[in-house]
């Protein structure tokens, strides 16, 4: 599930806050290239590569979970 970048951070920051006194928690950040489809099989033609990769972030305490958030931009192809 996707939200807008401040429903996002507003989460982090309670989350954060929860996680302050009696435990930890995690961000994840993984670089997404946009395609919601598989590769393709062997002789099709492959997907197209991105001009600029996406990064999905994930936050989650214990079984509490952030909905993931896409960044275009925070990724540069090198």
């Amino acid at each position: 599930m996707l939200v807008d970048n401040t429903a996002f951070i507003l989460a982090l920051e309670k989350l954060a806050i929860s996680a302050r006194g009696s435990s930890s928690f995690t961000v994840n950040f993984k670089r997404w290239d946009g395609h919601q489809k598989p590769k393709p099989r062997e002789g099709k033609p492959p997907l197209p590569q991105p001009k600029e990769y996406l990064c999905l972030m994930r936050a989650q305490m214990k079984s509490k979970k952030v909905p993931e958030q896409k960044i275009p931009g925070l990724i540069k192809l090198v």
